[in-house]
């Protein structure tokens, strides 16, 4: 008997002189057939899996009647789907594995917003149970959750595709309307204006933004006399404007605070009127994070500024401020600012049974268990029936 508990190490003797040997590490084929050897090995640990119980680790009916959350609600109405299927064990042993495995996919089906999937699951199995929703209030309630759960996905794609596309004034008043608590995030908030501010300063790139400044404001006509003759030093003709422009900002004292989404089209906006917006919304921006306590703020706010530093900021160093692709992390940031207000888990229980089962098989493999070692996920779980997996290239 061999001990295997102590390490192994392959070995091969040779005596006669001229004695050579010729190994196989998977080139060619085994001379013994180890894919039938591991494939039977295989099979048996995965039967060892499905032998295990499950019940110990289920949730019980009381538990679940305490919860609120959407899952829980998938789970009971999984469980009265079960129980009509003779799926579920007893109201009193808990969930049953029939139970459990509904409810896992319909909790999956929710997550990853597949809510017409989910729904014809649920009216499929209705159907073939004989349950009613006009007459089950938890049923009802789940179904009318799918519709809800479904018009808020279609308001964050719609808010996420706003931002994508530069239009964030429009998003900001979505949001304010629909997920105010999403605004009160003050740092999400200044990313989303800066970037309003940018958007504007993209749309008027070309327009010679000190010629629409008011000639009778006296706040913007000769904002440069406040400014002292040291911070002149440096600023040729060419960028003067562009410098009026950055003092009618920072100089000039702030309007009115405009609601969310009033801006409108900026490609349908004349240039002067466009200039004008920009101007006041720089204004709105100084007067509401200029002093602003953070530093961080502050100085984002002077680098998202300073686009009006140059008179061309389209060719200036700082120009990748004005890349379009800088809105797609902004839009996931607020997709994930939202999908936490309305309590969502970051990932289904699926996925979560699949991380730790992976997790686990490693541990076990790294422990020397070599019926784990065996077993994968991806392969002998997720992977469809029949699949074959690619071959690797042959390097012989």
């Amino acid at each position: 008997t061999i001990n295997t508990d102590k390490d192994l190490y392959p070995c091969v003797g040779m005596r006669t002189p001229g004695e050579y040997v010729v190994a196989n590490f998977g080139r060619r084929p085994f001379a013994f057939d180890i894919a039938s050897y591991v494939k039977a090995a295989r099979d048996e640990a995965l039967k060892q899996v499905q032998k295990a119980s499950l019940r110990a680790l289920l949730p019980s009916h009381k538990a679940l009647a305490a919860a609120e959350s959407a899952d829980a609600d998938a789970v009971q109405v999984a469980g009265m789907l079960a129980q009509r299927g003779g799926l579920a064990a007893s109201a009193q042993s808990g969930v049953g594995a029939g139970d459990a495995a509904l409810s896992i996919v319909l909790t999956h089906l929710l997550h990853s917003e597949h809510y017409g999937t989910a729904r014809a699951l649920i009216e499929n199995a209705i159907g073939q149970h004989g349950l009613d929703a006009e007459t089950n209030p938890r049923l009802a309630t789940v179904l009318e959750q799918l519709s809800r759960q479904d018009q808020q996905r279609g308001m964050r794609r719609r808010i996420c595709k706003h931002i994508c596309d530069g239009d964030i004034d429009h998003a900001l008043g979505l949001l304010q309307d629909a997920y105010p608590q999403v605004l009160e995030d003050e740092s999400l908030v200044f990313q989303l204006r800066c970037r309003q501010f940018i958007e504007l300063v993209r749309a008027a790139s070309g327009q010679h933004i000190a010629d629409s400044v008011p000639s009778d404001d006296s706040s913007l006509s000769a904002p440069l006399a406040a400014r002292g003759s040291d911070d002149m030093m440096d600023v040729d003709d060419s960028q003067s404007a562009s410098v009026l422009s950055l003092a009618a900002i920072t100089n000039a004292p702030a309007g009115a605070h405009v609601k969310f989404g009033q801006i409108g089209s900026l490609a349908k906006m004349d240039p002067a009127r466009l200039v004008r917006v920009l101007l006041e919304y720089g204004r709105q921006l100084q007067a509401d994070y200029g002093s602003s306590p953070n530093p961080i703020i502050r100085e984002g706010l002077v680098h998202t500024f300073s686009l009006l530093a140059y008179a061309d900021p389209a060719q200036s160093p700082i120009a990748a401020l004005l890349d379009p692709s800088a809105c797609r992390p902004l839009s996931r940031l607020v997709e994930m600012a939202i999908m936490a207000t309305e309590k969502a888990p970051r990932m289904s229980s699926l996925e979560c049974i699949c991380r730790q089962a992976s997790t686990l098989l490693g541990e076990l493999s790294a422990r020397r268990n070599g019926a784990a070692a065996l077993i994968s996920v991806e392969r002998d779980v997720l992977q469809a029936p029949g699949v074959v997996e690619p071959r690797a290239p042959d390097d012989s």
